[in-house]
């Protein structure tokens, strides 16, 4: 049975290891954490992504990423997923500060890698 708190948790290091300007990213990367094939909804937007289709997204994303930090408030488990409602922090390479509210709904497949990531947020600042 997988631990999905572990893995939550493992993703949210992932995202602050390589979701910042300097960070290296490679395709390797994204297959540590994420499936072949997986996908992401966010604010009712919907996407089907690969390694290759979410390193070229996350290459944009993150170009003015100075740092992400995230506040977990609760790990609420059902028998397929994980949900995270949350706090996250982005600070631009500027300065400039961005808050979410978030929730973000995690499911895994059997090695322990994302199939599904849905997150719904709001600006707070």
């Amino acid at each position: 049975m997988l631990d999905k708190i572990f893995l939550a948790k493992k993703l949210l290091a992932w995202n602050q290891e390589y979701l910042t300007k300097d960070s290296p990213l490679r395709k390797e990367d994204i297959a540590t954490c994420f499936a072949k094939e997986f996908t992401v909804r966010a604010n009712g937007r919907e996407y089907f992504a690969n390694h290759d289709s979410y390193f070229d997204f996350l290459n944009s994303f993150r170009a003015t990423i100075d740092s992400i930090t995230y506040e977990v408030h609760e790990y609420l488990e059902t028998p397929e997923s994980i949900i995270l409602p949350m706090t996250a922090t982005i600070v631009r390479i500027n300065g400039e500060k961005e808050m979410f509210e978030a929730m973000l709904w995690l499911q895994f497949n059997d090695e322990g890698l994302v199939t599904l990531w849905h997150e719904v947020y709001l600006k707070i600042l």
